[in-house]
């Protein structure tokens, strides 16, 4: 999804727990489509559908012994939902649930231990979906993150750790191996390599200066950026530029009116935030180094300070653009990211196609008319388009490209363009230009000198027939001037013997 456009976030429904204390809450996608939803209550867990229909289908117990029941939190791995708490007790553990049969319920799988021991309580969990690894804090952070395979997905098997800073871990992402960490009470984040359960290794560990207490790190899509919280009052949300580890830099910070985020998620241009009593927020970070917010809903309108009151998780990643928000009164919101301002669609290149050879100029490139108020276009011989050789603006799908080099290879892309902004680039494509300087010998004028221009001077020569287009350009092979008989030779002689080509001819064959 693109940051392009006006956005905000919509109202779609919202559901009460059977009982108060609401904690995290994340999303499921079924096999035909269908959206669910999960939340920690007092409790145990609650399972809703949102889509298509908006209804409560599942409650499942979960551990409320000492400890801190209140806090549960959990994901999804294919069919499959893990869940952690803090409580002690039955249930305790790391809990399995098979989605599969939902919307009927999730068939309670079993409890396992977090570390192939005597440990069973945590506070957080995520799983690297790429790599089948879970990565669960261990109690209160100071027990590391232990990691479990998820091979055998009905029985998460203990594999490795990775070791506490100072005795405090709070939360974790894991993707392909790599595991960023928020370390809490010790003031700072780091990034390992995980590929050896048995011995993963430090890439990078940042100690953020007068911080607060760093309660959660996620990072963008592409890995070059990432965004921390700390659950302190009036710590800002940081943006991290982590493409070259040896030189982590922070590039962006912002904060709601009530002064303490409590997590925030990553998912393409947007960071979406569970932001306590100031409620869920959406924040356009298409350029990370400048973090601006689009729209902010107060699910805790009693009060705007920095108590732990409102707004506890946010799950962004639906299939159908709906975001949940579970609040610690125990209500679960769905809104909808909506664009008040959407840019134009973005149009296909047609002429000239991918692939396409000998194109002589002038040549009309044309593009799908999507109802845009113009059209960006742009020409260039790198296909990363970082020095173009035509970079026009029109408002009609087409344009009459000249001036590119002879006998290159050149890339072209089109995007639309209106009032609320431009679209995506189209996807680029490939051409080779031909012959535009000198026609010389190209009699019928295809862009290729060969035997049918043979054909068609001594047409024209002994027979009356059509003429060159232009006649001094095309037919004067040998450049006296004149066309006549000596072309035809001239010819014949370049294109059956490997005589003298025509002049001023580019090399088009």
């Amino acid at each position: 999804m693109s940051a392009q456009g006006s956005y905000y976030l919509d109202f779609v429904g919202s559901m009460n727990a059977p009982a108060g204390n609401g904690s995290d809450c994340w999303g499921w996608t079924g096999p035909g489509g269908e959206e669910y939803a999960i939340m920690g209550y007092r409790d145990g867990i609650m399972i809703v559908q949102t889509a298509p229909v908006f209804q409560q289908v599942d409650l499942k117990p979960g551990p409320t012994g000492s400890g801190g029941y209140i806090w549960r939190d959990f994901k999804t791995y294919g069919n499959y939902m893990y869940s952690v708490s803090e409580a002690s007790g039955g249930l305790s553990g790391i809990s399995v649930y098979d989605m599969t049969y939902l919307p009927d319920s999730a068939r309670y799988v079993g409890s396992f231990s977090t570390n192939g021991g005597s440990a069973y309580t945590s506070h957080s969990i995520n799983i690297d979906e790429a790599k089948g690894f879970a990565y669960v804090e261990g109690s209160g952070g100071s027990q590391g993150t232990r990691i479990l395979s998820l091979a055998n997905p009905e029985n998460p098997a203990f594999v490795g750790a990775i070791p506490s800073p100072a005795g405090s871990i709070h939360d974790v992402y894991a993707h392909k191996d790599t595991v960023y960490v928020a370390e809490g009470s010790a003031h700072s984040w780091s990034i390992w390599d995980a590929t050896n359960k048995n011995s993963p290794q430090m890439l990078v560990r940042i100690s953020i200066p007068s911080s607060g207490y760093v309660h959660n790190i996620w990072p963008s899509a592409d890995g070059n950026y990432c965004v921390t919280t700390e659950e302190t009052a009036t710590t800002t949300v940081k943006v991290w530029d982590i493409s070259d580890y040896g030189n982590v830099q922070l590039v962006g910070q912002y904060l709601a009116p009530n002064g303490m985020c409590h997590n925030a998620h990553w998912m393409g241009d947007f960071h979406v935030n569970s932001h306590y009593e100031s409620g869920i927020q959406l924040v356009d970070v298409s350029d990370p180094t400048n973090p601006v917010e689009w729209d902010r809903v107060d699910i805790w309108p009693a009060d705007d300070g920095t108590s732990y009151n409102g707004t506890w998780g946010a799950y962004p990643f639906t299939q159908n653009g709906h975001i949940y928000a579970s609040n610690t009164d125990g209500k679960l919101w769905v809104f909808a990211i909506i664009n008040d301002c959407p840019t134009a669609g973005t149009t296909a290149p047609l002429d000239p196609a991918d692939g396409a050879e000998y194109v002589n100029q002038p040549h009309t490139f044309t593009w799908d008319d999507v109802g845009a108020d113009s059209y960006d276009l742009q020409v260039d011989e790198d296909p990363a388009f970082g020095s173009q050789d035509i970079d026009a603006n029109v408002a009609v799908p087409q344009y009459d490209v000249s001036g590119l080099p002879l006998e290159a290879s050149c890339y072209w892309r089109v995007r639309s363009v209106n009032s609320c902004g431009a679209s995506d680039w189209s996807a680029p494509r490939v051409f080779t230009t031909g012959c535009i300087v000198a026609t010389t010998g190209d009699v019928n004028v295809d862009g290729v000198v060969n035997s049918t221009d043979i054909i068609n001077l001594v047409d024209y020569v002994f027979k009356s027939g059509a003429a060159p287009q232009p006649v001094e350009a095309a037919g004067d092979v040998n450049c006296s001037t004149d066309v006549n008989s000596t072309d035809v030779i001239s010819m014949v002689n370049y294109v059956f013997k490997g005589g003298t080509p025509p002049c001023n001819v580019c090399s088009i064959l």
